[in-house]
């Protein structure tokens, strides 16, 4: 069954006979698929970006004043990992950990959670949207955000979540406008 919804989404190829098999394919059918079902949604996405500026700005406001030490170093170290990914895998983990991290700090469990579904409703498959470009814009975001939290600045923390997410915003729409940005 898993095979067949792969095969049908254009992951997989299917060949029968002597030679026969399953193949992963170029994933150039599924992403030029993807990129059509994201232009169609441009409005839902916007929305969740606008929801996500709201609910992650205000973990961030609020984890300026509740977050600890060990957690600015944790921050620190996974800023650092980020910097270091060698994989378009290993760059959207340590992002989606930072921003995890972050609404953890603001000691609010239920916003943590808004925010986990928030992020997972934004789903954009990771082969199709890291280009070197945007890993360097996405840890300058976070070191803003960082350096609030350090400062205890529940402004400026609020502030640099809201123009981190304003980058993405402006990146997923460049992308869906067919901009052919730089692969790392």
């Amino acid at each position: 069954m898993a095979i067949r919804l792969l095969a049908d989404a254009g992951y997989l190829t299917v060949r029968r006979g002597a030679t026969g098999g399953t193949f992963v394919t170029g994933l150039d059918s599924p992403y030029e698929a993807w990129l059509e079902r994201m232009r169609s949604r441009a409005g839902e996405l916007d929305s969740i970006l606008d929801l996500r500026i709201a609910l992650e700005g205000h973990a961030a406001s609020l984890a300026a004043n509740r977050r600890s030490n060990a957690e600015l170093g944790a921050l620190r170290q996974n800023i650092a990992d980020m910097e270091e990914s060698s994989t378009r895998r290993s760059f959207r983990l340590a992002d989606s950990q930072f921003h995890a991290m972050v609404a953890a700090a603001a000691r609010s469990s239920r916003l943590a959670e808004v925010i986990a579904q928030a992020r997972g409703e934004f789903f954009v498959p990771a082969d199709t949207l890291v280009f070197k470009e945007q890993i360097g814009v996405s840890v300058s975001g976070h070191e803003a955000i960082l350096r609030a939290l350090s400062e205890q600045d529940a402004d400026a923390a609020r502030d640099a979540m809201a123009e981190h997410i304003e980058a993405t915003r402006a990146h997923v729409h460049r992308v869906l406008r067919g901009d052919r940005l730089q692969r790392p």
